[in-house]
């Protein structure tokens, strides 16, 4: 699970960075100005959040694995 802020350093290169550590099953946070789409095809939840400029086209893109984020959203994993 990938947990990040305002993805000021680009989402694409975090992303890549987090690999190194194993697959990454889900990203959750702010996206900034990621454009890359490809890169979130293989997770499997997707939650972009407060300054993702892009969230509405990710969320057409990605209709299955996209979730809607906000201040007190909770999630479950198991």
């Amino acid at each position: 699970m990938v947990l990040v802020g305002c993805s000021h350093p680009g989402l694409e290169r975090i992303l890549k960075k987090a690999k190194q550590f194993g697959k990454i099953w889900g990203v959750i946070g702010g996206f900034h100005d990621f454009d890359k789409f490809n890169a979130l095809k293989e997770i499997d939840l997707v939650a972009a959040t407060h300054c993702s400029k892009h969230r509405k086209e990710i969320r057409e893109l990605f209709p299955k694995t996209f979730a809607e984020c906000g201040a007190g959203k909770e999630f479950e994993f198991e």
